[in-house]
């Protein structure tokens, strides 16, 4: 049997929760570039949802909070 220590099970659990978020803001990086050809009302869209990506992690102290995440919705292009 595999035993964990709590620290080290939440540090496992933020990693898997970052690895997912960094995914989806690499999909969605080329959008705000500024030569593409998405609208700007629509860019600004995808800035505060890449925002929401990267403010997901704070306050994320116990494996409860990070299994109980709640991504935010991908705007619609």
């Amino acid at each position: 049997m595999i035993v964990i220590n709590n620290t080290k099970a939440l540090k496992i659990a933020l990693n898997n929760l970052r690895a997912k978020r960094n995914e989806l803001l690499n999909e969605s990086d080329y959008i705000i570039l500024p030569d593409s050809s998405i609208p700007s009302a629509k860019k600004s869209e995808w800035m505060t949802y890449r925002t929401a990506l990267r403010n997901l992690t704070q306050g994320l102290d116990t494996i409860e909070k990070i299994n109980n995440v709640t991504y935010p919705l991908k705007p619609q292009i």
